[in-house]
């Protein structure tokens, strides 16, 4: 049976393959007859995956990376390929009791399947930074090693258990991509429907780590269930590390900014400095100290005091350009500055917000380029272009080339970030032809996409392909036509984040006109004028850019959705909270706006993100 058909049997894993039937059930996993594992906080990585919106439709997973959960195919659809799911995916973890209200309960962005193993890691919508991951085994199972079985899934007694269940079982035959298992415990516990996909773990001083993932069951002792073995099939996962750590990359820090004197055309994102992908906000004064506030993912009092300083020097003068980005992959949000000579110096993160000086200890910072003042690189966008969770950079010459370079994450001295693989577009993107540019992933591949609004205020998109070997154009041509009417005339600023949480970028414009709308990315850049078709919302008020200087875009209460703060010009910071919902007018920010700050006026401080 597959995993997503609705029906109400349980399936265990079973070794005799012509009784053995996919895990992949329609309830919550657990053992069958197995101990309940409710009040075990050591396996609250441990994920129910519930699929569309039947009660029952289900299975399994554990949380292998902060952003990721691992499942068995059969969970998602044995032929799903990459990409958007087919069908909502909502993932509970850290919750080994599903009646509590601990852990989180966060929507499925991204799948990504294993090429040939029974295996599918799930991107969330945003990182989990309360439970911790569990590690994947380091030696290969051998036979009679015990491992424990865990999951959601029916029981003995049970349609839809709401606790994690967990039995011991024995290694038996060990294959190239699967094991064979059988029940320990006397009463033959084994797993059952809605178990696909879930943990099997060994323990071994102190240590708790994957080991495999269920694939087949025969059933027995399971609700409703005719299976007369007890033994299981898992599929191996421990020689899985490399190519879960190349897929399950942190992408909540990757955006990043570029702020020159103004902030003016394209809305800022607000960094993640301390990486637990809730937005940070940090300001520049007019003596050109840095200072950073803590977001606490509530908006009744997001940006609490103390604030923090961590730099001085950064006036416009010394350092006409700031840019922000993930760019060492290690889930926090860094810095660049660029100064007046041309240099671009880098200072990493540390995360450490606890007092002064400490999230950027190094003093001079490291080297990273030279040769990028304004007048030989007119401007600067910041994006991860090839998807593997660090934010490269894309320069835009004077004379219209355009040039990415791919960040090897490496910021531990001079001159390594950006020593990788480079590519330069043949096409000339001049800034009379193409006064704006931006890179946003609005496809949701994970790979950011380039958009360029031309003269005429037409906007067009190239999808990324992540390719810097020169094999394939970085830019898939053709361009897509995604709007028009984006004149800078028009639409003075343009902004873009996840705003619905769906893993795919969104595009707001404000109008002259203090009109402030967001239109949901479908992803489909097959052709011209699909990308914004779909759902759009207006923001209920007016919002001049006399009135607010300054949009800034970042997921303020840690829901994976993208919010809205509002600089107002009498210094005022208004938080407007996503629902996600940008089916009509006045639903995707409802208000009313919550005030996070004020004081900041733009003449206090000349640069914020």
């Amino acid at each position: 049976m597959s995993a997503r058909r609705w029906d109400r049997t349980r399936t265990a894993v079973a070794v005799a393959a012509v009784t053995m039937v996919t895990l992949a059930g329609t309830t919550a996993a657990q053992a069958v007859t197995g101990a309940d594992e409710g009040a075990n906080e050591g396996y609250r990585f441990a994920a129910r995956i519930q699929i569309g919106g039947e009660l029952g439709r289900g299975c399994s997973g554990a949380l292998v990376a902060p952003q990721w959960v691992l499942t068995a195919k059969a969970c998602v659809g044995a032929g799903t390929p990459a990409g958007i799911p087919a069908e909502a995916v909502t993932v509970t973890v850290g919750r080994t009791d599903l009646r509590a209200t601990t852990g989180s309960v966060l929507p499925g962005t991204w799948l990504a399947p294993h090429p040939d193993r029974d295996v599918v890691l799930i991107r969330l919508s945003t990182r989990v930074t309360d439970v911790p991951v569990v590690p994947i085994g380091t030696a290969a199972p051998r036979t009679g090693d015990e491992l424990r079985l865990l999951g959601f899934g029916r029981t003995a007694t049970a349609w839809v258990p709401d606790r994690l269940h967990g039995a011991t079982a024995a290694v038996g035959a060990v294959g190239a991509a699967t094991l064979d298992l059988t029940a320990t415990s006397p009463s033959g516990a084994t797993v059952c429907k809605g178990d696909a996909g879930g943990p099997a773990v060994r323990t071994s001083g102190g240590r708790t780590e994957l080991v495999a993932v269920h694939h087949l069951s025969g059933q027995q002792g399971c609700l409703d269930a005719s299976g007369t073995t007890p033994q299981v099939v898992e599929t191996r996962v421990d020689d899985l590390a490399g190519w879960i750590a190349a897929t399950a990359v942190a992408g909540c820090s990757t955006a990043g900014a570029t702020l020159g004197a103004d902030q003016d055309g394209v809305s800022s994102a607000m960094g993640d400095w301390t990486g637990d992908c809730s937005a940070d906000i940090l300001n520049q004064n007019t003596a050109g100290e840095l200072h950073v506030f803590r977001g606490t993912g509530n908006l009744s009092g997001l940006f609490p005091s103390p604030r923090r300083k961590v730099g001085a020097g950064w006036t416009l003068t010394a350092m006409p350009r700031m840019i922000s980005g993930d760019f060492n992959g290690d889930g926090r949000t860094d810095l660049i500055g660029q100064n007046a000579a041309g240099d671009l110096r880098a200072w990493p993160s540390t995360g450490d917000l606890s007092a002064d000086d400490r999230l950027f200890p190094a003093t001079s910072g490291v080297l990273v380029g030279t040769g990028w003042r304004t007048t030989q690189v007119e401007s600067i966008v910041t994006a991860d272009v090839d998807g593997d969770g660090r934010t490269d950079i894309i320069g835009r010459y004077a004379d219209g080339r355009l040039r990415t370079w791919r960040s090897t994450g490496d910021l531990s001295a001079d001159g390594r970030l950006l020593t990788g693989a480079s590519w330069q577009s043949p096409k000339v993107f001049t800034p009379a032809a193409y006064p704006r540019l931006l890179a946003a992933d609005v496809t949701g591949d994970r790979r950011a996409d380039l958009i360029a609004q031309d003269a005429d205020g037409q906007l067009f998109a190239w999808s990324s392909t992540g390719d810097f070997t020169g094999a394939t154009p970085l830019w898939q041509e053709p361009a897509r036509l995604i709007g028009t009417g984006w004149k800078e005339s028009q639409v003075p600023l343009i902004a873009t984040g996840d705003v619905t949480g769906d893993g795919r970028a969104d595009l707001g414009a404000r109008y002259t006109d203090g009109r402030l709308r967001f239109w949901a990315s479908t992803g489909d850049l097959s052709a011209d004028g699909r990308l914004l078709a779909g759902a759009n919302s207006l923001i209920t008020g007016t919002f001049t850019a006399a009135a607010y200087p300054r949009i800034l875009i970042g997921d303020a209460d840690h829901d994976g959705r993208a919010d809205v703060v509002l600089q107002a010009s009498d210094g005022r910071l208004l938080a407007y909270r996503s629902t996600g919902d940008a089916s009509a007018d006045g639903r995707l920010f409802p208000g009313p706006a919550a005030g996070v700050g004020v004081g900041w006026t733009v003449a206090a401080y000349p640069r914020i993100f």
